[in-house]
C-alpha cells in the first residue's frame, strides 16, 4: 500500500533551506518509527532506518513573489515567495517599485531607469502618471536562505522614493515589478 504524506509550510520550508538533503534519491532518506502508522488489526509498522525512495522527481518549479511589505521610515522592503530562496542570489537592481500595476518594467524601459522621465521618454508612462524606482545595487539583502527575504534600502534609493509624492505613500500606490531574474531557489531555479 501507499501512503502519501504532505508535509506542512515549515517543514517544507526548512526541508527547502537544507543544502545536503532531498537534492537527489541518494541525500533522500527516509527513516520511522513504530508509532508511524497502525495497520487495520492495530499493528504497528515495522521500524526502518535510511529507506531510498523507489522515484525522485526534483524541484523544477521557479520561485514566485507572492507579496510584500514596505516600510519607508526603517527602509526595508520584505519580498515573500513561494519557496525558499538563496539569498546571496537576490539581485536588488531586477525590483521595481511603481504607483501602478500596469505597464510593468519590460513595457517602459525610460521609467524604469530615470527617477522622472524626459517628457520625450515613456509617453504612455507619464499620460498614465505612473511612477516608477528601480532599486540599485546600494539596497542590499539583509537576510538568510528564507521564503522571506528583507532588503535594506540604500540611503540613495530610499532618498529617491521619498522625493516621488505619488509613489509609496499608500498600498494603493505601491506595487512590485521584478525581471526573471531577480531570485533563484535553494536548486537555481530562476
Amino acid at each position: 500500500a501507499n501512503i502519501t504524506v504532505t508535509l506542512g509550510r515549515a517543514d517544507y520550508v526548512e526541508l527547502q533551506r537544507l543544502d545536503s538533503v532531498a537534492r537527489n534519491a541518494t541525500t533522500t532518506l527516509l527513516s520511522f518509527t513504530s508509532a508511524l502508522v497502525v495497520d487495520m488489526s492495530g499493528n504497528p509498522i515495522v521500524p526502518a532506518v535510511n529507506v531510498q525512495p523507489v522515484s525522485f522527481s526534483k524541484d523544477t518549479v521557479a520561485p514566485v513573489l507572492e507579496k510584500f511589505d514596505l516600510d519607508v521610515n526603517s527602509g526595508l522592503l520584505t519580498l515573500q515567495f513561494s519557496e525558499t530562496v538563496r539569498a546571496s542570489t537576490l539581485v536588488t537592481s531586477s525590483i521595481t517599485l511603481q504607483s501602478s500595476q500596469l505597464p510593468t518594467a519590460d513595457y517602459c524601459v525610460a521609467c524604469t531607469q530615470q527617477y522622472v522621465p524626459a517628457p520625450n521618454q515613456c509617453v504612455q508612462c507619464l499620460q498614465a502618471g505612473i511612477a516608477r524606482l528601480t532599486l540599485t545595487a546600494v539596497s542590499i539583502v539583509v537576510s538568510g536562505n528564507h521564503w522571506e527575504q528583507t532588503v535594506q534600502l540604500g540611503l540613495n534609493d530610499l532618498n529617491a522614493l521619498k522625493a516621488l509624492p505619488t509613489l509609496c505613500t499608500s498600498t494603493a500606490n505601491c506595487y512590485v515589478s521584478a525581471a526573471s531574474n531577480m531570485v533563484q531557489d535553494m536548486v537555481a531555479n530562476p
